[in-house]
Parts: structure tokens; sequence; C-alpha cells
């Protein structure tokens, strides 16, 4: 994993529609086990493998290009974007 854990969960909240009040009660490996067929450390792999390959995204308040996952202009798990 090259993100934090949370950074994982979250992207998976967003993903599910999994509210924050939800967030303690659920089982993050489980989630990933029942819809893709691999542990939540496959799944943060797959998602490190992946991220390189998303669009590069601005970022207004750092001023840097970030390839990032998106939904509804919300940004889970961002890594800087190479010049």
């Amino acid at each position: 994993m090259k993100q934090n854990y949370f950074s994982y969960e979250e992207l998976l909240m967003g993903l599910f529609n999994i509210s924050d009040e939800l967030y303690e009660t659920t089982d993050f490996d489980e989630l990933t086990m029942e819809h893709f067929d691999i542990s939540f450390e496959q799944f943060a792999n797959v998602v490190d493998v992946l991220l390189p390959l998303t669009a590069v995204v601005h970022s207004p308040l750092s001023g840097k290009n970030y390839h990032a996952f998106l939904k509804d202009g919300v940004a889970f798990i961002k890594t800087e974007a190479s010049a």
C-alpha cells in the first residue's frame, strides 16, 4: 500500500455510498471480497497500479496537478502528476 489505510477505505466509501455513520461498522475486507473477490490489501494494490492511469486534475489550493479517483468533484486517493 502506497497510501494510508484510511484513504482506501474512503475510496470504497465513495464508491459504495457508505456514510460516515456506517464507517465503524463496515468490514472493508468483506466488502472488497464480496464485490471484487479480492482482499482489501489486494484492492489497495490494484488502486496503486491504476492511479497513474487516471486523468490529471489541477488543485486550485496547491496549484499542483494530480492523478486522482474522482466522484462528484471529490478526489479520493491522489498522487502528484509528473510534469
